[in-house]
């Protein structure tokens, strides 16, 4: 494979991203929320109840930076903060009701927002084009993963 192959496939990946995050921004707006917000419910989603500190250890990110953010969403109703059984100077964070309630419905609002889009290929390209972009993301993250431990 050339060096004209590799860096073609990395400019691709690139400009897919980028196309498909600014679809994916205009889907959550209907939602009125930010990349942000998404990626604070999304890690509630997937790993629960959270103190602030977790959160932003999981997303890299300041706490302070991440308190209005967690601020916003509970004005917006879709978090809602408790104190640790254990440890009362703990608050946990966690979705609200109503956040869990959306989250149901937002894989077929979000099936619907890119539908438009995915059908303009046969589904035998986008099963092909999902498994082959499943097997770079595992190849990248088994080397970030022995680039990491080895350091």
């Amino acid at each position: 494979m050339s060096d004209e192959q590799i860096n073609d496939l990395v400019f691709a990946l690139y400009r897919t991203t980028r196309v498909f995050f600014d679809a994916f921004k205009e889907l959550i707006k209907t939602y009125q929320l930010t990349i942000p917000q998404v990626r604070v419910l999304s890690v509630l989603r997937e790993e629960g109840p959270q103190s602030l500190v977790e959160v932003s250890r999981r997303l890299e990110s300041s706490t302070s930076s991440l308190s209005g953010i967690v601020d916003r969403l509970e004005r917006m109703g879709l978090v809602c903060r408790e104190r640790d059984e254990k440890d009362r100077r703990v608050v946990r964070i966690s979705l609200s009701e109503k956040c869990q309630e959306l989250i149901k419905h937002f894989p077929a609002r979000q099936a619907a927002h890119f539908r438009k889009y995915i059908e303009k290929m046969d589904t035998e390209e986008v099963i092909d084009l999902t498994e082959k972009l499943n097997k770079l993301t595992r190849i990248l993250e088994e080397e970030s993963n022995l680039e990491q431990q080895g350091e």
